[in-house]
């Protein structure tokens, strides 16, 4: 009977995980992925993955999954329970990111590449690029649309561009403050509370009144 390839599927993936959270997407080699899972050269991360890109991949794959069924399923209880209002929308996009900072030390290291790869993009492919954006945020951002309709297009999608790495810098802080050790106190706020303020901004950052002078800027000069 041949091998069971998981166990060294999963050994290389944990091992990429933490290096890539501790030391950035871009810091990380092939080499040391396959020395942190244990493995002797270089053939077994080809085998399984191909490349660095690859394991990469898989990482950013099977958690945006986990992010978009979550998101959509938030998403599905906010309409039912209101047509209109938009607090509820907007937790849908940022608590399913927020949460991961009390999960498991998986849940944190996914955090600071997600925070990585979203402040870096030329450090991955167009594909990561790609996998990383399909965590159900663009079906959430629709309803945040419909429900926000005094906000022009092209000043929501900036907004949302904001928030969206405004949330995942704060996540991924706290992520590495827990990751770290730091003392509870240290974090000012329960956890419940640190995700209810991020939505609270949220909510603000994306539906404020947009300013005369914001609508006046592209317009072009009088007479």
């Amino acid at each position: 009977m041949a091998p069971d390839p998981e166990p060294t599927r999963r050994k290389l993936i944990d091992a990429a995980t933490r290096l890539f959270a501790e030391h950035g997407v871009n810091a990380v080699s092939q080499a040391a992925i396959v020395r942190a899972a244990g493995q002797r050269n270089t053939a077994a991360l080809v085998y399984h993955f191909k490349d660095r890109e690859g394991v990469l991949r898989a990482i950013v794959a099977e958690n945006v999954e986990r992010l978009r069924a979550r998101r959509l399923a938030l998403l599905g209880e906010a309409a039912a329970a209101s047509p209109s209002a938009m607090r509820p929308v907007v937790e849908a996009l940022v608590r399913p990111i927020a949460d991961l900072c009390d999960g498991d030390w998986r849940d944190r290291a996914y955090l600071q590449i997600h925070a990585d790869l979203t402040g870096h993009p030329v450090w991955s492919s167009e594909e990561v690029r790609e996998r990383v954006h399909k965590g159900g945020a663009p079906e959430v951002l629709r309803v945040v649309a419909q429900r926000c309709p005094d906000v022009p297009d092209d000043i929501l999608e900036i907004r949302s561009l904001l928030v969206g790495a405004f949330v995942s810098r704060a996540a991924s802080a706290r992520a590495r403050g827990i990751a770290e050790g730091a003392p509870e106190h240290a974090f000012r706020m329960s956890h419940a509370k640190f995700v209810a303020n991020l939505v609270d901004v949220a909510v603000a950052a994306l539906t404020t009144p947009v300013s005369a002078e914001t609508l006046a800027a592209d317009a072009p000069p009088g007479p």
